[in-house]
């Protein structure tokens, strides 16, 4: 038997398999004994008419699928035995039709199970940051606090600045018609948060109480109303009121309703402790980034989409049905982030290949060191993670027999100990930064 082999994409081949003429010709003397065994034919018992005859009474198409049926088992069992290929999932056939009816060909697309070359791992060059807080990460932290309990209040004789909230009564028209349901509509606009859409923070900025513009606004074209899509129009904006925060006095008072301790100085060291905690945790989160980044560079994975897509199309489901809970859709939610649906939909897809590439990476890296995880651990872990956001025993339990929280904890279990092993066998550079975590 003749075979070929092509790669048609990433992870997935072609096979292309010609069946010898001897095999063609055993499977179809293995069916015509059995067509000749049943074959009732006028004037002759059953399975004792002559083949001739036989041959003449039933279909050639019908006798050559029996044979296809019989000889392509075997014919692919040898493909793969012939050529390496380690299939994840059955193989899509294509018969192809030879001018010689008694040639038998197969195409076959043929999935093949993942491969994980593994690079680096020891001796690996790492580059580790610590942040240090400074006094003027404080002064900008405490500040920021201050600034977001403060109260909106009334700020008259005053221009719009950043951060100021602007009361607005808005007209909307388009070729100098009224739009249908804008013809007086009040917005509420934080400005500079740029959260409506389309934003016209920018054109309020220095506007005073009482005054009135006219503002060029041209919707984005996925604007949630279809007409109004790509769409100039002219936002008659007249500016009603102008609301400020007051910001509240760093004071005994307000160490202790915000920070719960007794004093200023005590609420500082709170606010430094707390960003100190912050940075650690962003550090080592970049830390683990730059080591998986590190270990996905140096080896090669090779997997075929199919398996992508079939978590892609599990989170598209899950996400589909979080958003019917809502009332929601997904075009919907897709304008609401400024994007498309089919944007959404490929953010998807690549968050699934990476996660898959990250998958493949640990357990090929925990099976060649002999990095084991037990049940009992995993039991524990489950526990451990309940009991921290405060599940219900009940709860816990359930979670500890459900197979899928079963295999996200090994995975967690099998990352934290392949970054460790990496970490402790790496070369790594020590850099003291400040205000900010160093970069992934």
């Amino acid at each position: 038997m003749q075979v070929s082999v092509q790669e048609t994409a990433p992870g997935t081949v072609e096979l292309d398999v010609l069946v010898d003429q001897e095999q063609y010709d055993r499977a179809l003397e293995d069916v015509m004994s059995q067509v000749m065994r049943t074959a009732q034919i006028p004037g002759f018992r059953k399975g004792k008419a002559p083949r001739a005859m036989v041959e003449r009474s039933i279909s050639q198409d019908a006798v050559r699928a029996r044979v296809i049926d019989k000889v392509l088992p075997s014919a692919y069992e040898q493909a793969i035995e012939q050529t390496g290929v380690k299939p994840l999932t059955e193989p899509e056939v294509k018969i192809v039709a030879p001018e010689n009816t008694q040639e038998l060909r197969f195409k076959m697309i043929v999935h093949k199970a993942p491969e994980v070359e593994l690079g680096l791992i020891r001796g690996v060059e790492l580059t580790q940051y610590f942040t240090n807080i400074t006094d003027e990460e404080v002064d900008k932290e405490i500040q920021h606090e201050l600034l977001m309990h403060g109260e909106l209040e009334p700020s008259p004789g005053s221009r719009v600045e950043v951060e100021d909230v602007a009361i607005l009564e808005v007209v909307v028209a388009k070729d100098g018609e009224l739009i249908p349901g804008a013809e007086s509509v009040e917005l509420k606009v934080p400005v500079g948060a740029y959260v409506h859409t389309p934003a016209i923070d920018d054109d309020l900025l220095g506007m005073s109480e009482g005054e009135v513009k006219d503002i060029v606004v041209t919707y984005p074209s996925n604007f949630r109303t279809e007409e109004l899509r790509d769409q100039e129009t002219t936002w008659h904006v007249t500016l009603k009121e102008i609301q400020r925060r007051r910001i509240p006095e760093l004071d005994e008072e307000f160490a202790r309703t915000v920070g719960g301790v007794d004093s200023v100085e005590a609420y500082r060291d709170k606010v430094r402790a707390d960003l100190e905690a912050r940075f650690r945790e962003l550090d080592e989160m970049t830390f683990e980034a730059q080591i998986m980044n590190k270990l996905l560079e140096s080896s090669r994975i090779v997997f075929p989409d199919i398996l992508v897509q079939e978590e892609v199309d599990g989170r598209l489901d899950r996400l589909q049905r979080d958003l019917q809970r809502k009332r929601s859709n997904l075009q919907t939610y897709a304008a609401s982030k400024g994007v498309t649906p089919g944007e959404i939909v490929k953010e998807i897809h690549d968050e699934a290949e990476e996660d898959l590439r990250r998958y493949l990476l640990i357990h090929q890296i925990a099976s060649q060191e002999g990095i084991l995880v037990s049940p009992e651990e995993v039991s524990a872990r489950i526990e451990m993670d309940g009991l921290s956001r405060g599940a219900r025993p009940t709860i816990i339990k359930i979670e500890q027999t459900n197979e899928t929280k079963q295999n996200e904890t090994t995975f967690v279990l099998l990352k934290e100990r392949v970054m460790a092993l990496v970490r402790d066998n790496a070369k790594i550079t020590e850099i003291q930064s400040e205000g900010t975590a160093g970069p992934a």
